[in-house]
């Protein structure tokens, strides 16, 4: 009994480093139904710009973008429906 709950111990101790390891975004956007909601964080100015262009110009599906942090700027992670002409 002791090793079991050692184990599950453990296992929990292990998850909670993985899940703070896991890289945070900068920031999180929702685009629903042609409109932008910035759900977390500073998003620059350009891409929303660049976004609100793309909405006008054609019909975006509802879609999350996610930015992260790299060592070359930020990288961009959408939504799995998101079609890859939109990345």
């Amino acid at each position: 009994m002791a090793l079991l709950l050692r184990a599950i111990v453990i296992l929990c101790v292990m998850a909670v480093v993985v899940w703070a390891l896991l890289p945070k975004p900068l920031f999180i956007i929702d685009i629903r139904e042609q409109n932008i909601f910035i759900k977390k964080g500073k998003v620059p100015a350009g891409f929303i710009q660049d976004c609100e262009g793309t909405i006008a110009a054609e019909e975006i599906p509802d879609l999350k973008i996610k930015g992260f942090a790299t060592q070359d700027g930020v990288s961009l992670k959408f939504s799995r429906s998101t079609p890859a002409q939109y990345h």
